[in-house]
């Protein structure tokens, strides 16, 4: 509570979208925008999305052009990230979800955690979306 009041006296903000640009091959960036909010989308945009985060609830897709979650996940890459040692949330194993564990402990495998999480990005999008991927190679940022 006193974290996100002082953040907000402080004139911080929440923003709609970042963009995170990443290199994939050598000398091919993709850029990667990031959504908190769905409703901000275009319907033209579903297109181009390539992974959601999965909470683990229903609720979290108010908004979302799907009116089966299932579905979604038959479009979309879904993952869900959830503490080793718990059990990952039931709801996900009715969904097409990739279920990740982070250790709270070990956090030095948080590393490969990041990287086992682009290579499935990377995976999803050569196989199911390749013409999300443009060349000639783009520059980095």
């Amino acid at each position: 509570g006193n974290f996100k009041q002082k953040k907000k006296n402080d004139g911080a903000h929440k923003t709609d979208l970042v963009r995170v640009y990443r290199q994939v091959e050598k000398g091919l960036y993709l850029s990667y925008d990031i959504f908190d909010n769905p409703a901000k989308l275009k319907p033209s945009d579903w297109e181009r999305v390539v992974c959601v985060i999965v909470k683990g609830a229903d609720w979290q897709f108010k908004g979302f052009p799907f009116k089966d979650v299932a579905k979604l996940f038959d479009q979309i890459l879904g993952v869900h990230f959830y503490y080793s040692g718990m059990k990952p949330e039931p709801t996900t194993k009715t969904w097409n979800v990739k279920c990740i564990p982070i250790s709270k402990t070990e956090r030095h495998k948080d590393f490969s955690t990041h990287v086992n999480f682009w290579k499935m990005v990377d995976d999803y999008i050569k196989t199911y979306k390749p013409d999300l991927v443009r060349d000639p190679r783009p520059r980095k940022p």
